[in-house]
């Protein structure tokens, strides 16, 4: 959906941290390369004693889509999780030297990632959904490779997927579809000043969302009418994400207004 003069979609995502859509770190599995939406370097016990000085004097430089200012590389071989580098966000060419690092752990360059017990997080093939807020990509396929103690002791393939609505693919029917939908004969003819009722649309596991009133406009017939227009919406955007449906909240302000009513009842 787009940006339009009448409605404001806005995108949020449970549990993320940062604002802008992050870069991940890199895992080499499988004899395949992949991006990896966890950040296992940060689960080490000595984690803030060694982030001030990944690059020694020289600080890593981080951007807004790195915000913890490095990209680290992991390997997994024979099912066990090592650590094989430290880069900075911007410039490949700076990485940590590892065996400042991890003196009493690194062996052949690697070091053996014996702290983690998590599940690890691997998208492959194509995004269908960006949340442009951390890692809340949604990609075709997604992998949980369970790390228990640095070892991979199970993993698991999910194929996600998407309904697509037809106010996506057709943005300016949503636009048609509300206001024609608004039963303009019901409203008030003293509209001096445009009243604006603001919803709130939440994704559910099917093509209708729950709709809630975010902000009212005081008036019960503008907030009513608001409401039942918005719940004849007959189709709406969800996603699957490793079997669960990935919630999406959804901003959506109603404008009453003459100009409105003019334009889409003439």
């Amino acid at each position: 959906m787009r940006l339009l003069t009448t409605l404001v979609i806005l995108i949020f995502s449970i549990g993320v941290a940062f604002s802008t859509g992050q870069n991940g770190d890199i895992i080499f599995w499988n004899n395949k390369k992949y991006s990896l939406f966890s950040n296992p370097l940060e689960s080490y016990p000595q984690f803030d004693l060694i982030s001030p000085k990944l690059f020694g004097e020289q600080p890593g430089e981080w951007n807004t889509a790195c915000y913890r200012g490095y990209i680290a590389e992991w390997e997994i071989l024979n099912n066990q999780l090592y650590l094989v580098n430290i880069f900075s966000c911007n410039d490949q060419n700076l990485k940590a030297n590892l065996s400042l690092l991890f003196p009493d752990i690194i062996s052949n360059g690697k070091i053996n990632a014996y702290w983690v017990n998590q599940t690890l997080l691997v998208p492959d093939g194509k995004c269908i959904y960006y949340g442009n807020i951390g890692y809340s990509y949604i990609y075709e396929t997604e992998y949980e490779l369970t790390i228990k103690n640095g070892e991979l002791i199970e993993n698991k393939k999910y194929d996600n997927s998407a309904h697509i609505s037809i106010f996506t693919q057709k943005p300016d029917s949503l636009m048609n579809f509300i206001y024609k939908t608004i039963q303009w004969s019901n409203i008030p003819d003293t509209l001096k000043n445009p009243i604006r009722v603001n919803l709130l649309l939440t994704t559910t596991d099917v093509n209708k969302p729950e709709i809630k009133i975010l902000k009212g406009s005081g008036i019960k017939v503008y907030d009513d009418e608001a409401l039942r227009v918005a719940y004849q919406l007959p189709d709406w955007d969800f996603y699957i994400q490793r079997g669960k449906v990935f919630k999406i909240y959804w901003f959506l302000s109603v404008i009453f207004s003459n100009e409105n009513k003019i334009k889409y009842t003439h």
